[in-house]
């Protein structure tokens, strides 16, 4: 197994687990680390904890895991310290598939610091049984496209920042003609709209605006 990081030591530290009990379970956050794999242990039932002997496929490949630590919006009302952090245990061949899936998706080569990630517990292989197998389906936002979706839902509350004070003018020289500013996320909303309009749908808008699907879809439902 590979030595730690020092980043992934302290990001990894703290936090809550995130608990996927009931079905419709869900968690939605920021990727703050991607921690080191681990081998995987069965489940003893003396302790009824995952501390028996090492796991391994019945081809006698070890099973790893890894710790997925999130920023996400929840709170604990009875922990002041709460600061939102979660700690996913991806520790079920079920929920990486999810969340493969969901990153070759969006064409991305793996998870991504800044990156929006999605989680839910759907159903269980045999219904009623979770101990047959969780499944799980997730989403995957790459983080150029969540500053993207920031700009766009920028929370009421937020105060706008005003400009700085400036100096009383003095006498300067031209300045050289700026560089024409980047599409906007607002442009790239209105360009959504318009293509929208035209009976294009999310699939074939993406390519166009140079946005993943989900994003485009994101834009359709706020102006529907």
């Amino acid at each position: 197994m590979s030595t730690p990081t020092a980043n992934s030591i302290l990001m990894s530290g703290g936090g809550s687990y995130a608990s996927f009990k009931s079905h419709g379970d869900t968690i939605t956050g920021t990727i703050l680390d991607v921690g080191e794999p681990y081998h995987v242990r069965e489940y003893n039932q003396t302790t009824q904890r995952s501390d028996g002997p090492p796991k391994y496929t019945k081809a006698g490949k070890p099973v790893y895991a890894f710790h997925l630590t999130l920023s996400t919006d929840e709170r604990k009302p009875e922990d002041p310290d709460d600061d939102g952090t979660r700690v996913v245990d991806v520790n079920s061949w079920r929920m990486q598939d999810a969340l493969r899936n969901a990153i070759r998706a969006t064409g991305a080569q793996g998870l991504e610091v800044g990156a929006r990630v999605t989680v839910s517990y759907t159903h269980d292989e045999v219904p009623g049984d979770p101990r047959s197998g969780k499944n799980f389906t997730a989403q995957y936002v790459r983080p150029t496209n969540v500053a993207l979706m920031g700009d766009d839902q920028q929370s009421p509350a937020t105060a706008p920042q005003q400009p700085a004070p400036q100096a009383p003018a003095q006498q300067q020289a031209p300045a050289a003609p700026a560089a024409p500013a980047a599409p906007s996320g607002e442009d790239k909303a209105t360009k959504v709209r318009q293509l929208a309009a035209l009976g294009m749908d999310a699939a074939a808008i993406a390519p166009q605006v140079g946005l993943d699907v989900d994003v485009v879809q994101m834009f359709l439902n706020q102006a529907a």
